[in-house]
Formats: C-alpha cells, structure tokens, sequence
C-alpha cells in the first residue's frame, strides 16, 4: 500500500519496453500474451485501472501494428475475433484486479486513518514509529489535548464538537509538514511527531504551532490545547515510556495554563526531563526541568517547576 505510484508507474513502463523489445526478437517463444498479461495486472494492483488500461493499449497497438508489418496484409476476420476476444478477457481479469486493490486500500485505510480528523489513528502512530529506522536528529514529540471541547458539546451541541475537532486538525496540518506523523490517540487527544535539525528548529516548529491554535483568533466553536512537548535528542527508544513523559508535561502545562511545557530527555538512560538551555548536549543543560510558554504573551516565557527534574 505505501508503494509510491509514480515509481510503480515509471517501473512498469520500463518492464512494458523491455518486453516489446524481448517479443521482438523472439525471446518469449509463445509465452508473450502471459507475459504482457502479467504486467498489466501488477500496474493495475499497483497504479490504477487507467494506468493499466493505458499500458494495455499501448501493448496491443505496438503488436498490431507489428502484426501488419510482418504479414504485410490485413488480419483475417478470424484472426481478429480471436485477438478481440483475448483481449476482453485479459481487460476483464486486469480490471477486476484494479477495482479489488481499490477496496483493499479503502479497508486499509479505514483501519489506520481516523475518519473525522484524517489524521493516524493509534495503531497506525505506533506501527509507524515502532518501524521506523533510528536516525541521530532531534525527534520532536507533541502530546496534545484539546481544552474546551466538553463546553462546546454541552453548549452547541456534538455536531459542532466535531466541527470544532476538524478544525483543529486542519491547523495542525497547516503549521507541519506533510512528512510528519499527526495521530488522533483519543477522543480529545493528539500526537505529532517530527524531525528537526537542532534546537532552533524544535522551537521554531513549537512556537508556530503554538501560535496557529492558541494564539490567533478564534470562532465561539474554535478551541485551543494544551501541549506537552518532549526533545529526543536520539531519536525514539521507547515510545510508550516517551509518550507518557509528554503526556506529564501536557498536564503541566495544562496545570498551569500555558500554552505548551517543553522538556528534553537528556541523561544516558533517558530518564529525566530537564530543561532546555542552549543546546542538546546534556553537558550544556541546566537542572530544572520545564520551560513554559504564556498563552498570553509569545515573548514572555516563564519557567515552571525549577527546583529539579521532573519526575519520569
């Protein structure tokens, strides 16, 4: 499923060339129409029933005409409703493989996509992370929980919450990039989990997304969260030990009212959260645990809980 079609089509398309030039030249023996027959069933499971459609007639024109060439006269009528018919039959056996693919896709991404939001649903996050390759760049770990939203439902009714969970799903998505992982975990709860390249880029990431929810203006439906950021500096290690750590911080930071509470994990066995100074390397890191943004200043930034790490 998460092969990419233009690489499909474009793999597909050199297997197309490379079989006309082998028939050609009698490579295949009778064993041609299998052969052609083979690739565009897999374009079609792979790319799509037009792709497919369009590999086929380009395969039939490029035979026929050679047909023509070699017997330098007009096919019998026999010939040709013995070709129509193989035809029709392989057409038949390449769409009914297209249109299975398509609902194979449907029911995959039902299972992994949350059908309000768009977003990844639990399984899907984890699936993703816990496969994923490890890599030295700062992973930026984001637990969100959405504040307001029972006053909404209460007030305007469920129909509106979900106007309103929408909403906030589409500015999430319009302050990342469209690589990063955006999971729906609970009714009122996300995560986004990104890459950067150093500090700067985590804070620049935070404070965008801090902005676009909490800060601009906002519709009487239109609701805010609380988030609990959480640097990895080596990457995921334990995404579940991790996720819980952002989710204290996201507590935090609900506690105290602020927009967000960001901490990094910096000691050897990733066990505590300090706050962050100047850089990443533990070396460089003071013993207080939480740095915090005001939800009613972007410049001011009060910090919360300094009198040591908070508790893993």
């Amino acid at each position: 499923m998460e092969v990419p079609k233009a690489k499909a089509a474009s793999f597909f398309a050199a297997c197309t060339l490379l079989a006309i030039f082998a028939d050609a030249l009698h490579i295949f023996a009778f064993a041609a129409g299998s052969i052609f027959l083979l690739i565009c069933a897999f374009a079609a499971w792979f790319v799509g029933n037009r792709y497919a459609l369009l590999l086929g007639t380009f395969i039939v024109s490029v035979q026929y005409s050679t047909t023509l060439l070699l017997n330098l006269h007009a096919l019998r009528i026999d010939q040709v409703i013995d070709f129509s018919f193989q035809l029709a039959c392989s057409s038949a056996v390449v769409f009914m493989l297209g249109v299975a693919r398509v609902a194979l896709e449907l029911e995959w991404r039902l299972a992994r996509i949350d059908p309000l939001t768009g977003a990844l649903n639990r399984k899907a996050f984890f699936d993703i992370v816990e496969s994923a390759k490890q890599s030295n760049d700062l992973v930026v770990l984001v637990f969100a929980d959405l504040n307001g939203l029972k006053r909404v439902n209460d007030e305007f009714g469920h129909k509106h919450g979900d106007e309103a969970i929408k909403k906030f799903a589409e500015r999430v998505r319009s302050s990342i990039r469209q690589d990063d992982i955006f999971a729906r975990v609970g009714g009122d709860e996300f995560i986004i989990y990104l890459h950067v390249n150093d500090l700067t880029g985590a804070h620049t990431v935070i404070d965008r997304l801090h902005n676009r929810i909490n800060l601009q203006p906002a519709g009487h439906t239109d609701i805010t969260c609380s988030l609990g950021v959480l640097l990895l500096p080596t990457g995921s290690n334990s995404i579940d030990s991790e996720l819980r750590k952002a989710d204290l911080l996201m507590y935090e930071a609900k506690r105290n009212q602020v927009g967000y509470s960001m901490a990094i994990l910096a000691d050897p066995d990733q066990s505590k959260l300090v706050r962050i100074a100047s850089g990443i390397d533990p070396a460089h890191l003071s013993t207080a645990s939480v740095r915090s943004r005001s939800r009613n200043s972007v410049a001011s930034a009060p910090v919360q809980l300094a009198n040591g790490p908070l508790a893993a």
